[in-house]
């Protein structure tokens, strides 16, 4: 049986949504509330202290949902996870023709306006990059080297998404994928 997500939860992804597609500026309470067609009075009835409580929400859940999938390629060879993790930020890109990026990074370059929202930020990645570290190690990378491999391919796939968006265009992410796997699997 179908069920109609709550309130609250569809004003998280929307927020997701926004953040990856407009930016952290914005994505404003009334463009949230349009999207997720709720109701005006719902904003400080699940979100009482406001916009930086509903981006948190929104960084906590895309950063769980991303756990997740890395918890699905445990155990996996590291390169099998290498590919999975491409394809995740591969399909941001063709969900929209290279109009969304990472709600993650919308929220990273306003963090400075917003303290506890850089932490929130500063956790996500950590979090990314333990769990991948963990990830690779279980498929065959050296414990030593994970970390430092978790931490670029992050950053690279991060990098890619940006220019390809910029760009709109997959061709830079096909380039920087195909590097990030000849380095990444011909380090000892």
């Amino acid at each position: 049986m179908y069920r109609v997500p709550a309130v609250r939860d569809q004003m998280i992804d929307s927020a997701i949504f926004l953040l990856a597609r407009d930016g952290y500026g914005a994505t404003s309470f009334s463009a949230v509330l349009e999207h997720a067609r709720a109701p005006r009075g719902s904003i400080y009835h699940h979100f009482p202290d406001g916009k930086e409580e509903l981006i948190g929400a929104a960084v906590e859940r895309v950063t769980e949902r991303t756990l997740d999938g890395l918890a699905t390629l445990h155990g996996r060879p590291a390169e099998q996870v290498i590919s999975a993790f491409a394809l995740g930020w591969r399909r941001i890109l063709e969900r929209d023709e290279c109009r969304d990026g990472c709600p993650i990074m919308a929220v990273a370059t306003a963090a400075d306006a917003e303290p506890a929202l850089g932490l929130a930020v500063e956790q996500a990645f950590s979090r990314w990059r333990s769990a991948l570290g963990e990830t690779l190690v279980a498929g065959g990378i050296g414990a030593e080297a994970a970390p430092d491999l978790a931490a670029y391919l992050i950053a690279a796939y991060e990098g890619a998404l940006m220019l390809a968006r910029a760009q709109r265009s997959l061709a830079v992410f096909e380039a920087v994928d195909a590097q990030i796997r000849r380095s990444a699997l011909s380090s000892p």
